[in-house]
């Protein structure tokens, strides 16, 4: 009976010991897991990390409330530790410690489902992989393993604008201030598969549903393998860009850099060189070529056609797309340099110069460019015959995808096209006529050489450029390193200026004879008026005039402004011929005795 008393009692002893040593609470607020010591234990395949009843770390996470685990509080066979919720106020990235080895090559771990690395035995059995994790967790209350996974903030990325920016032009140089400037993301995957070689892009393609690249598996439709982010994802710069915003990225797979709009000026086509989409069929090219080289296709003269399917259906084409964009800010999804590379073509007039200007300098701001005077070789052999050109040129709009197509910029353009084309058809004119014969009829000349280029540049259907103006400012000869040539002009300059003398010569007698009659006509209307007052008719005879002389030289005498009179008489006396010529001088012979001034 004492046996069965004690073994009932040492029954009862066991079950209460069993019970206090593999019973505890967790409290609110916090979260445990084991610790398993018992040698007889299995052994972890993971280390210090255990699942299930092996030795070790156990993986297991214990929520508040009552929890059994036999002799767990029995010092040799394990310990509980207790732990606090994590309480984040931010987007962390996660790093496990325990687990499969990544492959290689591999930077981050296969994404497992595991309640959002709360269950680190669901992430062990999973198959999951020590190192960086794909998946983020953000801000919350987390019961997470601080054995199995250490957690570390993510640096939010802001992207905004810039403020007060200023931009310098591009074919000016000035600097001008734009003000606000929007900003976006480029990014950079460091995940995924290479893009396939035949593919032939040098940026990872568009997927969706990852939310700016902050979600991830989200692309991956087909399973959460890493070896499946071939289908969706592929490293290196992608296409796709950040708009502003706020963003948390996984700083282990993202990798992104904010920068500045790009900004076209006034008077300025943004063209936009695309390597994105797919290479076009020959049926969705247009070719540009040029009068020199037409029935020619060289592979960098063409622009997507503006007219095939593909292109007005919103398919990505790559090659020089026919639609430039005018003065702003370009849309974000074109922004992206990697990808899109927009070159400005300069659409304001540009002054072209062959010599010196024929004007004023250009003022800073204007577009111009300069040249070397044309230098040609006349019919008679004179070489080194100069010639000043200026020229106003300007690219329309809807040319400035062609521009760039054939030459990359207007001033190339103009440079090895129509430079070229103005100094042939320069020569061409010059080789056919005689220095004398250009020399003499220079007006005519320069008129044939402006209507031939104006003919040859200036039909927009062969050259993708408007030709304003163009004249021919001279023909500087006395700037010529042919001698001979000057001396000719030496020669045709004297013989010039012998018969302007000749002819100002004979200019400057017709103006003295007019001067005399007008003098003439002038004392006549006087001496009339004179006649007039003192009541005589102004024909008289011979002792008429006498007579109208004797009663006007007193009154002539007591003329206060009798001057004018005076001279008037003098210039009728000198021509007899006529009443007003005789009485001017039986005046003149009755005045002097008096002693008036007859001058």
């Amino acid at each position: 009976m004492f046996l069965l008393i004690i073994e009932g009692v040492l029954l009862v002893f066991g079950i209460y010991w069993f019970l206090v040593s593999s019973l505890f609470r967790v409290r609110p607020h916090e979260f445990a897991y084991a610790i398993r010591r018992f040698i007889l234990l299995p052994k972890s395949p993971y280390g210090d990390i255990a699942v299930g009843t092996q030795q070790g770390v156990g993986a297991r996470l214990y929520m508040p409330g009552w929890h059994f685990v036999p002799f767990i509080k029995v010092s040799f066979f394990g310990e509980i530790v207790r732990q606090g919720f994590y309480n984040l106020d931010r987007w962390h990235h996660v790093v496990a410690h325990f687990g499969r080895p990544l492959n290689q090559g591999q930077l981050i771990g296969n994404n497992i489902p595991c309640n959002g690395f709360r269950d680190g035995e669901a992430f062990l059995r999973g198959g999951g992989q020590s190192g960086p994790q794909l998946n983020l967790i953000g801000p919350g209350q987390y019961a997470i393993h601080p054995t199995l996974f250490s957690l570390f903030p993510v640096q939010p990325l802001s992207i905004g604008v810039e403020q007060d920016a200023v931009r310098e032009h591009p074919f000016t140089g000035e600097e001008l201030v734009i003000g606000e400037l929007p900003q976006f993301g480029v990014v950079t995957l460091s995940i995924g598969h290479e893009i396939p070689d035949e593919a032939g892009r040098i940026a990872g393609r568009i997927a969706t549903g990852h939310n700016n690249f902050q979600n991830l598996p989200a692309c991956l439709p087909g399973g959460w393998a890493y070896e499946n982010y071939g289908q969706w994802l592929e490293s290196g710069v992608q296409e796709e860009v950040l708009e502003p915003g706020t963003y948390n990225h996984n700083p282990v797979a993202v990798r992104a850099e904010t920068r500045s709009c790009e900004f076209i000026f006034e008077g300025t086509y943004g063209v936009v060189i695309s390597s994105a989409g797919r290479e076009p069929e020959e049926s969705e090219r247009l070719y540009t070529t040029l009068p020199a080289t037409a029935g020619q296709r060289d592979a960098g003269a063409w622009i997507i056609n503006p007219d095939c399917p593909a292109y007005q259906n919103g398919e990505r084409l790559r090659g020089i797309l026919p639609d430039p964009f005018g003065p702003g800010i370009p849309p974000f999804s074109f922004q992206n340099s990697a990808v899109y590379n927009l070159v400005p073509v300069d659409g304001a007039p540009v002054r072209v110069c062959w010599g010196r200007y024929g004007g004023e300098t250009p003022p800073i701001g204007e577009r111009h460019l300069r040249f070397e005077t044309v230098r040609a070789i006349t019919k008679d052999g004179f070489d080194d015959f100069l010639v000043t050109i200026e020229a106003i040129v300007q690219a329309d709009r809807t040319d400035a995808a062609k521009i760039v197509a054939l030459a990359g910029s207007v001033e190339k353009l103009v440079r090895t096209v129509i430079v070229p084309v103005v100094d042939g058809g320069v020569r061409e004119i010059i080789q056919s006529k005689s220095a004398l014969y250009i020399l003499k009829n220079s007006g005519k000349i320069k008129k044939a050489i402006e209507g031939k280029i104006k003919e040859v540049v200036g039909e927009n259907d062969k050259y993708p450029i408007n030709l304003l103006e163009f004249r021919i400012i001279e023909f500087p000869v006395q700037e010529s390193r042919n001698e001979s040539l000057k001396r000719l002009l030496a020669g045709i300059t004297g013989v010039e200026v012998a018969r302007q003398e000749v002819i100002l010569q004979g200019s400057l007698q017709k103006v003295e004879t007019a001067r005399i009659e007008t003098e003439k006509a002038r004392a006549k209307a006087n001496l009339q008026e004179l006649l007039v007052r003192a009541g005589f008719q102004k024909e008289a005879s011979a002792d008429q005039a006498a007579a109208i002389a004797k009663r006007l030289a007193p009154l002539i005498s007591e003329m206060p402004g009798g001057g004018d009179v005076l001279r008037s008489i003098m210039v009728l006396a000198a021509d007899p011929e006529g009443s007003l010529g005789k009485i001017s001088q039986i005046l003149l012979a009755r005045l002097a005795p008096q002693g008036r001034p007859l001058a």
